[in-house]
């Protein structure tokens, strides 16, 4: 197992198959997600003071959302949200 982190300017990045010839069949990247969902915070919020609305290439809209959950799924979030407001 390893783990490929983004963002220190000290790890070489290799390929999947180049960690697999080192012997590695376990390829973890813990920070290759959230260090883009963090960018995407700081930009929303920015946006949000600014009173600009998002764009398309921004975001999904509400139709991708609904496509990817039922009326179950959604209810249980608003549900599970609604307890920690």
């Amino acid at each position: 197992m390893t783990n490929m982190f983004e963002g220190d300017n000290q790890t070489p990045w290799l390929t999947p198959g180049e960690l697999h010839t080192l012997g590695f069949s376990m390829i973890l990247y813990p920070t290759s997600l959230l260090f883009r969902a963090v960018r995407a915070i700081q930009q929303g919020l920015a946006d949000l003071r600014q009173r600009k609305r998002m764009t398309s290439e921004a975001g999904v809209d509400l139709m991708v959302i609904g496509r990817r959950y039922d009326d179950r799924q959604i209810s249980e979030i608003e549900r599970f949200a609604k307890e920690f407001l």
